[in-house]
């Protein structure tokens, strides 16, 4: 579908506003088509780092490359990470990701929560949860600090204006949400 579509005059084509998707339209054919791309973190996080692995961003995934564990010889493999689902109704679109300093975590961020997974266990933890009561959305993050994922999200205010508060979670905590720590910017 793609090919056949290419083949006639492009008439004009734009950007969706977080970059994930290139829209194209064909005159001649009065039809429109949506290309899917992915784009990289440092975009929207420039701060981050993904030690060592290749890491791009697709609006409700992440491709990871991972490096060759053998030798020169043995190719690179690319991992295709999905978000829970549950998850990304609530958080759509994927907005940030950073891996952890010892490259075993990443922790990526929507709309509002954060969710950390693990690459040994191919498992996703929730954090921040948007439904316990928080409506706020994810200003810039997250940031590993040893077992610590650090995000800036919007604070609720009790005024007409709401402020932002660094927020810290343990990867280590068994209480799923609770933030070690909350401090207003």
């Amino acid at each position: 579908r793609v090919d056949s579509f290419l083949e006639k005059p492009i008439s004009s084509l734009a950007w969706d506003p977080m970059g994930y998707h290139l829209l194209l339209s064909c005159a001649e054919a009065g039809s429109m088509l949506q290309l899917g791309l992915a784009r990289t973190p440092s975009e929207n996080n420039p701060s981050q780092n993904t030690r060592g692995r290749v890491v791009l961003l697709k609006s409700d995934r992440v491709l990871v490359l991972h490096p060759s564990p053998l030798s020169d010889s043995t190719p690179e493999l690319w991992e295709e990470v999905m978000l829970p689902m549950a998850y990304m109704r609530r958080n759509y679109p994927l907005r940030y990701v950073a891996v952890s300093e010892n490259g075993c975590f990443m922790a990526a961020c929507g709309q509002r929560a954060v969710v950390v997974y693990t690459f040994a266990t191919r498992k996703w933890r929730l954090f921040g949860d948007d439904t316990m009561g928080c409506p706020t959305r994810v200003l810039a993050g997250p940031q590993w600090i040893d077992n610590m994922v650090v995000v800036l999200p919007e604070a609720p205010a009790s005024g007409p204006q709401s402020c932002a508060q660094l927020t810290f979670y343990s990867r280590l905590s068994t209480e799923r949400g609770v933030p070690l720590f909350r401090e207003p910017l």
